[in-house]
């Protein structure tokens, strides 16, 4: 997501993380709910505002980005952390055992950079 403008910082050992869209403000994106929804409708992937939510300010573009689409049991059961050692290694176990999750953030990007 940095790549197109988003500000993804790296979660802290949890599940979800919240990516700044401040990018995306518009005219029609004045807040995270109009951001939400806006992705949803044109790129069908939903997230979760975090304005109101969260302790966080109105009108800021932060969403609650969650790692729930996909088998974490299977995908656990198959992880070697010694493989990780490189990108190219990562990047084959997330499109084999997290495809759903790669390809929403794909979708994402795309939606982004029009």
């Amino acid at each position: 997501l940095n790549s197109v403008g988003v500000v993804a910082n790296k979660p802290e050992g949890t599940y979800y993380f919240m990516p700044d869209f401040e990018v995306c403000r518009s005219p029609i994106i004045q807040d995270g709910t109009a951001l939400c929804e806006k992705l949803l409708q044109d790129a069908n992937v939903a997230l979760m505002p975090c304005d109101p939510h969260y302790n966080r300010p109105h009108g800021e573009l932060t969403t609650r980005f969650a790692y729930v689409n996909f088998d974490g049991a299977d995908a656990f059961k198959h992880v070697s952390y010694e493989e990780f050692n490189n990108f190219e290694e990562e990047e084959k176990f997330l499109q084999k055992y997290c495809k759903p999750v790669v390809v929403g953030v794909s979708a994402i990007k795309e939606w982004v950079k029009k």
